[in-house]
């Protein structure tokens, strides 16, 4: 049966032409199974921002490829009319106008232009039952019951709230701004929602999270107060008499899920006497041993994985995995052999199928938009520009933190912070000259080719990426910091209270590659630098000055093992441990059969960057050596954090 994606790509049917001009405000050429489909029809898809940039990309890759007809081009832009294109390709193109309307008629375009595309299968499913005359409520109303599953007038008190938003954000489902303030304009005039922060607990999963986290603390103390007996009964009467939202029903049946996939957390108590179902969401030897907690977080995980997970997906997932992997190094043992097996397979699980993913993927992550929330860490920059509104906004980069770091770092601040959760990909290969630099200018690396091997020139990318955008080198920080141990309060001292700062603690970097012992030594070393309270006082300090706060990682790491050290003398220029680039695709081809390993072009590279990435947890060092490395493709070193600060226990929230 055709769908709304089918009827999109029936606009690049044969015989397709060298060159196509798409206006696209709607962003409906920006879905992953879209630029696939493309990609299957031989189609290169590139974006239209500004002339200069794009004149750049286009001279330089596509250019030739055109003359020749070696290639088939798709150029999108947001722009709603052509005249902002240049005539040449204009005059040697084939224009087209795509728009959620069109594929929509009837709902309101205003509306249907905010919608998720994740939504529009489902919408697909439902619009013929619209009859209304197109206004923005009429459409409201209509998919706020057809396409989100919400009934306004059910909600009439806190619990059926948090129930109704639970579906929501468990499912992954992502309401607009528009329709949010239509959900707000009616929740707000109930007496027990009034001092709620509807808008931010709608929109925004790691509010919500954070607000139901605060609850099940909450409800684990009343039990605790009200001095429950072992007797399940009698457990259960006085549990129903609560007015915790976790004695309704459905979020009930949902306890475990939420603690297993990390988006609760367990609140540790002693040895108590309380009802067995609320088990996962405590941390007592009551209920068994860590161990058995995180073998079913493994398993549940292990269940999840396919080859139909989508970028969102993989996004999301691979946070848990950080969690389960950091929680691994504290538990695995020799006399516990179950836990170290079910580890290794999730991890082999992981690498294979992100692998494949990557290789069929990856290509399209930059074609995504940076709203509701950056994809890729060039993104940043651009995202933290439309949330900036006279604000001041700060970026910490932990140069080299994977999701596993981030685990113990989350699990040490959880007590003084409250955190939005989110990753983002960084670029492959996963080295930091490449990756830090795409997060500082804000752009693909091809455009920054000159500096590609360095890190010297990320501060004059980071204010030229603000100046674009109207804030002057005198609003604009940036500070690297080296210095171990030290206090934050002398780097504090060096930087003036400007509107956008930006920060990179190069230490976990640092100690990966020093690590001696593993990842459970390089866990023991960020303790005691987290025990050192400069992190802590880094995030108070920006807080209290008035930043919003961001934190990110260039690239990620993980633990490797020798394959071999390879012998090509000045053949690479650049001869990492998980990853070779070379000049010549012809050299790194020849060292691809003769060692192995997985080689990698990418359209965001410069031309003259060829890699050569380390398959699995190999590395191009001497045989059976171990590491802490990163610059190839897995899981642990693409997908890195992307966290919002936010101050613990606002209890308004």
């Amino acid at each position: 049966m055709k769908d709304w994606r089918d009827e999109v790509l029936e606009h690049f049917g044969e015989p397709i032409p060298a060159l196509t001009i798409v206006t696209d405000p709607d962003e409906v050429l920006c879905d992953e199974i879209i630029m696939q489909g493309l990609n299957e029809k031989g189609i290169e898809l590139a974006e239209y921002h500004e002339p200069i940039s794009f004149r750049y990309l286009f001279e330089n890759v596509y250019r030739d490829a055109l003359t020749k007809a070696s290639l088939c081009l798709v150029v999108r832009t947001k722009l709603s009319t052509f005249d902002q294109i240049p005539y040449d390709l204009l005059a040697n193109s084939v224009q087209l106008r795509l728009s959620v309307s069109a594929l929509f008629p009837g709902l309101s375009p205003s509306i249907l232009s905010t919608l998720d595309k994740t939504d529009y299968e489902r919408l697909d499913e439902v619009h013929d039952q619209f009859q209304g005359s197109g206004s923005d409520s009429e459409a409201i109303e209509f998919l706020l019951k057809y396409l989100y599953g919400v009934y306004i007038e059910t909600v009439n008190s806190k619990n059926t709230l948090l129930k109704v938003l639970l579906s929501l954000h468990y499912a992954n489902r992502s309401i607009p701004g528009m329709i949010a303030d239509y959900m707000c304009s009616k929740w707000s005039r109930l007496t027990a929602l009034k001092d709620l922060p509807l808008k931010d607990l709608i929109t925004a999963s790691g509010v919500f999270y954070n607000y139901l986290q605060n609850e099940w603390n909450d409800f684990i103390r009343g039990l605790l107060l009200k001095g429950q007996f072992i007797k399940e009964t009698a457990s259960e009467e006085v549990v129903l008499d609560s007015p915790s939202p976790f004695v309704e029903g459905d979020i009930r049946s949902m306890v475990d899920n939420l603690f297993t996939e990390g988006k609760l957390r367990p609140v540790k108590i002693g040895a108590q006497s309380l009802p067995k179902w609320v088990a996962f969401g405590i941390e007592s030897d009551t209920f068994g041993q860590a161990s058995i907690r995180l073998l079913e977080q493994i398993y549940h995980t292990s269940e999840k994985l396919d080859a139909k997970l989508t970028y969102k997906d993989w996004l999301e997932l691979v946070l848990l995995y950080g969690e389960i992997l950091q929680k691994g190094l504290l538990l695995s043992n020799e006399r516990e052999n179950d836990l170290p097996l079910a580890l290794k397979q999730l991890q082999l699980q992981v690498d294979r199928l992100f692998h494949a993913w990557v290789l069929g993927t990856f290509q399209h992550l930059s074609n995504l938009p940076y709203l509701p929330l950056p994809v890729m860490v060039h993104h940043i920059p651009h995202f933290m520009a439309s949330k900036l509104n006279g604000k001041r906004m700060a970026l910490i980069v932990l140069d080299g933190m994977s999701v596993v770091q981030w685990a113990q770092i989350r699990e040490t601040l959880t007590s003084l912070f409250d955190f939005e959760q989110n990753a983002v990909y960084s670029w492959i290969p996963t080295v930091t000259s490449i990756a830090r630099q795409s997060i500082f200018a804000g752009e693909m690396p091809i455009y920054f080719s000159q500096s590609i091997g360095t890190t010297a020139k990320e501060e004059a990318h980071w204010q030229r990426f603000w100046a674009n955008r109207g804030l002057g080198k005198m609003y604009v920080d940036y500070l690297r910091i080296a210095e171990y141990p030290g206090s934050y309060a002398k780097f504090q001292r060096l930087m003036p209270k400007n509107k956008v700062r930006a920060i990179v603690v190069d230490l976990i970097d640092q100690l990966a590659h020093s690590a001696l012992q593993g990842q459970r030594g390089l866990y023991e070393e960020i303790k005691l630098w987290l025990d050192s309270g400069f992190l802590q006082d880094m995030l108070s300090s920006l807080m209290k000055e008035g930043y919003q706060i961001y934190i990110t990682s260039d690239h990620g790491n993980r633990e490797c093992t020798g394959t071999g050290k390879l012998s090509e003398g000045v053949l690479a220029y650049t001869k990492g441990e998980r990853a070779r680039v070379y000049h010549s695709q012809v050299l790194r081809d020849q060292a691809a059969s003769r060692y192995g390993g997985t080689t990698w072009n990418s359209s965001g590279l410069p031309q003259n960057m060829h890699a050569l990435l380390a398959l699995e947890a190999g590395a191009f060092v001497t045989k059976d050596e171990q590491l802490i490395s990163h610059g190839s493709m897995s899981a642990e070193e693409v997908i890195v954090p992307f966290i919002k600060v936010l101050p613990k226990d606002r209890k308004e929230h």
